[in-house]
């Protein structure tokens, strides 16, 4: 056991191994601490000795030095001047020096060093012994490790123990030393010793590694303080050890190592006060301050162990802030708790760290905090002091053996097993039986006798009772302390027996009344011996037709009686009636059956066997007539009844029940109705009550609920006004809502919506479903119409009829820029611009949007939107002349971007950098073509010039004789042609020519800048062709 004192800076901590212990044969000696004692019996502190010779050691004393340390190992600990082994600079007045025995390790690590590579064995203490007795069970030793290296994770020494008997056998498995810095206790159990046999210990100090034993050896510290053994888990030996509580640091535990753990059964079996039952013994593990095979006696204050006889101190504070560790566990000392067992118990508790409970049976529920005995007495009953148990009582009470008319003879049994209460200690010795008849208010008592010690069963008669009389017995067991246990007495009745009377007439007259029956009989009984009347049975029957059911009731009444009233009958009703008297005996036989009508009353109907069936929309109900009184029987007569109804919930919205008025209807004659168009998917309250004029008389209202199914839904979600539906080219969203005002149109519970997109060009329909209320659709086609329609879907499905629909085409493309945007044509004079471009994306363009600078320099912006009119000259271009242009500038930047109805602000923009103050040629006529030639014309064919430059006046046609058939190279006057609009190609047919002559023919374009023709020379004209016209 290890038990701790602990104070707010100081701890002070005791070891019991209890009595018999052997102690290791060191001795202690003034002059040489070196001298090797075989003679010794104990060691306490290295200090007392006894002689013995049954052990002795097997050591080098001179690789030992004795040293004085703390409980964490620290050397410097000594002696005051008082020999006191208490440290002089302690203020804890427990805390101690420690005389051990420390190994040189330096010499086993040197020489096995200096004489080999090998790892460094040592085999360096060897401790024989022969046990006094057979139980002998457990060994234990008490040593100490130090190491005062900051590199303690590469230290390389172990330390093993091994214990082997007189042949050598090994006892346990070599056991390694757990390395603590300071004092360690290691407990080895279920070791089986014998005596008169010799045993041997042996320490072995192994490094693997002897390199690094070199260095480390002379940081680590080893030493012995005790080596014991002990018999048995409830024998103890204290030792008291301490350490001081340095620089705010918890203080160090003391380590108790073993080789088996106790494991409790968690069954308490007949262990007390907090003990239990271990697997191992079967026997009770007693907390601290608690002894006894059951735990039965506690200890009382300022004590503790297995025999009570411990002492935790001799001062004031006693057993305050000890933690004992047992083989029960570690716990708090009796009457003590807290984290340093330093708290006294609260009232009602009590015992090892006041984890138990005073019994409920401590008068004002006050105990001892110690040993829980309680301090004022026990309630009626139980045995003092603990008042945790009863006095003894019966489990089963006398049982009958005989009965005559005046006399009942009774078996007592006293088995064990049919005494509950009692301790321990505490035994039954007496018995005392009591009695009484039924009728009497006391009992009688017999005389006080022993309890037989070899006969369980006693016989007893009890004389002089009445015939045809139940008694009641009991027996109270008396205690060897002179106490009982009335409370729990338990009690048998008897009953003595009788003779049957002979009954020949009841004289039974019988009175009908409205709803009632009067009946009378008397019956005499002479002879004593005979049996009393117990009771008597009035049976009642009806039986109206073989065709309904019999109805039979009995009634018990007293034996006291001589009539009785039998009311709340039905009027108008035909009853049998018979009387049966009973004896303690039996039932004698009954009387002869008497027929007898109640008095008529108006029948009243009522309406039974309502059912309910929901088909076609309609509710229809059915029920019967019965009548009130006789539940039996179907009315026939035409009644009027009332039906009424309402709505009780609408399951579509919510549970909440609603509010609305009952709907009445009434009908004639019938025992059916329909109630058309419910509302599905909801309770509907339903009452058919009969219309009774006589508002005083009392009905039976049937009312009850029914559920209608389920339909498809008739309402839709609409579009959500707060958030628009959002279109591109490839994808939408949209998102609706649902109007909570039309629940009741769901006719079942919304679960999600249903979603059908469908291509209407292609007519691919895709379906989703979502409890979203919004849905998007991406990887759509562009400029593609489409159809969505949302459906609202329960869980009875969705209805065809009833969606959301929204009609919608996706944009188009994305707007692509401009192509080939050029200034075709300019003038500075008219302050003119006219620009062309291409665009060939098919999509559905509405105009386009021109961005036009006409001061850089300053940023000045103009923005026209101008509406997409191909060029009339260039029908697959787009073409726009720009009017009033900034006069105080000549440098242009024209921005352009197409627009549609999808992309009102525009797609991306092109732009083009132009100077209007520099005067350019025009381009030369395009694709210079005859398309028709006779003999003295030719129909010429060009195309516009490409480039303007300025504005299309004229074009210039001139026309060069090259060769003739007859006089050569007549001139020809140019022929000059007015342009008034830009057209794509331009025709003129040249007349007056010799037919069979070669012309060279030139056409150049003239704009207001200037006239232009291609060289100085004919030839180099860039649109010319040469033409020879046909002979005649």
């Amino acid at each position: 056991m290890v038990s701790g004192i602990f104070h707010l800076m100081n701890s002070v901590i005791e070891i019991h191994s209890r009595t018999n212990a052997i102690g290791m044969p060191i001795q202690d000696n003034a002059n040489d601490i070196h001298m090797i004692s075989m003679n010794i019996k104990e060691i306490i502190n290295l200090g007392s000795f006894q002689n013995n010779s049954r052990m002795s050691t097997s050591y080098n004393s001179n690789d030992w030095d004795r040293q004085s340390i703390d409980l964490n190992g620290q050397r410097g600990c000594y002696r005051n001047k008082n020999n006191d082994n208490r440290l002089v600079d302690s203020g804890n007045p427990f805390n101690k020096c420690y005389d051990v025995h420390e190994y040189r390790i330096k010499k086993c690590v040197l020489h096995s060093y200096m004489s080999s590579d090998l790892p460094i064995i040592c085999n360096f203490f060897t401790f024989y012994w022969t046990p006094d007795k057979d139980d002998q069970t457990c060994l234990t030793m008490t040593y100490y490790t130090k190491s005062e290296s900051y590199d303690d994770v590469n230290n390389p020494f172990v330390i093993t123990m091994t214990v082997n008997d007189e042949n050598n056998n090994m006892l346990i498995p070599s056991t390694v030393l757990e390395q603590y810095d300071g004092i360690t206790t290691l407990k080895i159990t279920n070791i089986d010793f014998k005596n008169n046999q010799e045993y041997k210990l042996s320490l072995q100090l192994t490094a693997t590694d002897s390199s690094s034993a070199q260095h480390f050896y002379q940081y680590f510290k080893f030493g012995i303080k005790r080596i014991a053994q002990c018999s048995n888990y409830d024998g103890e030996d204290v030792r008291i050890i301490s350490v001081d509580h340095i620089s705010g640091k918890i203080p160090k535990p003391f380590n108790i190592l073993g080789n088996s753990i106790v494991q409790p059964s968690n069954y308490l079996g007949p262990c007390l006060n907090g003990g239990y039952i271990i697997n191992q013994s079967s026997k009770c593990v007693c907390p601290p301050g608690f002894k006894g095979k059951f735990c039965e006696t506690g200890c009382g204050v300022n004590s503790f162990g297995s025999d009570c006889k411990g002492v935790c101190s001799i001062q004031t504070d006693m057993c305050r802030g000890m933690f004992m560790c047992t083989s029960y566990g570690c716990t708090c000392t009796p009457g003590l708790t807290g984290p340093s067992c330093n708290e006294d118990c609260t009232m009602g508790t009590y015992g090892a760290d006041c984890r138990q409970t005073c019994s409920d049976h401590c008068l004002n529920n006050m105990c001892d905090k110690y040993t829980g005995g309680c301090n004022y007495g026990c309630s009626v009953g139980y045995i003092p002091p603990y008042c945790s148990e009863k006095y003894h009582y019966l489990i089963e009470p006398p049982t009958l053996r005989f009965a005559n008319f005046d006399a009942i003879e009774i078996e007592l049994d006293f088995q064990e097993n049919n005494i509950k209460g009692g301790d321990k200690i505490i035994k039954p010795k007496y018995y005392q039986l009591f009695y009484k008849s039924l009728i009497e208010n006391t009992f009688r008592n017999s005389e006080i006798k022993p309890i037989s010690n070899t006969n369980n069963v006693t016989l007893e008669v009890i004389r002089d009772l009445e015939s045809d009389t139940k008694y009641t017995f009991g027996v109270l067991l008396i205690a060897d302390d002179g106490n009982f246990n009335e409370q729990n007495m338990v009690y048998g009745q008897y009953k003595t027996p009788c003779m049957q009377p002979q009954i020949n007439d009841y004289n039974i007259k019988l009175m009908s009344g409205i709803q009632s029956i009067n009946i009378t009989w008397s019956i005499s009984i002479s002879n004593r011996l005979e049996c009393n009347i117990t009771k008597y049975v009035l049976t009642l029957m009806s039986n109206q037709s073989q065709k309904q059911k019999s109805d039979e009731q009995e009634l018990i009444l007293p034996s006291t009686d001589s009539g009785h009233v039998l009311d709340n009958l039905l009027p108008g009703f035909k009853y049998n009636i018979k009387l049966t008297p009973s004896t303690s005996n039996g039932t004698l036989p009954s009387s002869p059956i008497y027929s007898i009508t109640t008095l008529m009353t108006k029948n009243d109907v009522q309406i039974k066997n309502i059912s309910t069936k929901y088909e076609n929309g309609k509710i229809k109900l059915n029920w019967i007539l019965v009548n009130k009184n006789l539940n039996y029987a179907t009315v026939d007569v035409p009644v009027t009844a009332i039906i009424k109804y309402k709505v009780k919930r609408i399951l579509s919205c919510s549970l909440r029940e609603v509010e609305q008025n009952w709907t009445s209807i009434t009908v004639f004659n019938r025992t059916n109705y329909e109630i058309y168009d419910p509302m599905p998917n909801s309770q509907y309250s339903i009452q058919v009550l009969v219309d009774i004029k006589n508002k005083n008389t009392t009905q039976q209202e049937n009312m009850f609920d029914v559920l209608t199914p389920a339909s498809s839904p008739i309402t839709e979600p609409i579009l959500d006004p707060d958030h628009p539906m959002c279109i591109t080219n490839n994808s939408i969203f949209v998102q609706w809502k649902f109007d909570p005002e039309n629940c009741s149109k769901l006719n079942g519970f919304l679960s999600q919506f249903y979603i059908e997109l469908k291509d209407k060009v292609a007519d691919i329909l895709e379906i989703r479903e979502t409890k979203n209320n919004y849905v998007s659709f991406n990887e759509l086609k562009s400029n593609t119409a489409y159809e969505l329609k949302v459906f609202i879907k329960t869980h009875f499905g969705y209805n065809p009829d009833h969606f959301l629909l929204t009609n919608f085409k996706t944009k188009f493309e994305n707007l692509k820029p401009v192509e080939d945007l050029v200034v075709y044509k300019k003038s500075l004079k008219n302050h003119m611009a006219g620009i062309r471009w291409r665009y060939s994306q098919d999509t559905n363009v509405d105009g386009f949007i021109v961005l036009f600078d006409e001061n850089p320099l300053i940023n000045t912006k103009n923005v026209s939107i101008i509406p997409p009119q191909n060029c009339s000259a260039w029908p697959e271009y787009y073409c726009h002349t720009f009017y009033n242009l900034s006069k105080t500038s000549n440098n242009y930047i024209f921005k352009i971007m197409p627009k549609s109805i999808d992309y009102p602000e525009g797609g991306k923009f092109s732009s083009i950098y132009f100077n209007n103050s520099i005067d350019e040629l025009p381009d030369s006529p395009m694709n210079l073509k005859t398309t028709e030639i006779g003999s003295a014309t030719i129909v010429l064919q060009w195309d516009i010039p490409w480039i303007l430059n300025g504005e299309l006046e004229m074009f210039i046609i001139k026309i060069e004789e090259i060769s003739s058939m007859g006089t050569c190279c007549v001139g020809i006057t140019d022929i000059r042609i007015s342009v008034n609009e830009e057209l794509p190609t331009y025709n003129h047919t040249i007349t007056g020519l010799h037919p069979g002559s070669t012309y060279l023919i030139g056409v150049s374009a003239m704009s207001s800048l200037v006239s232009t023709t291609s060289k100085s020379s004919w030839y180099d004209l860039p649109s010319r062709l040469s033409v020879t016209l046909p002979t005649i």
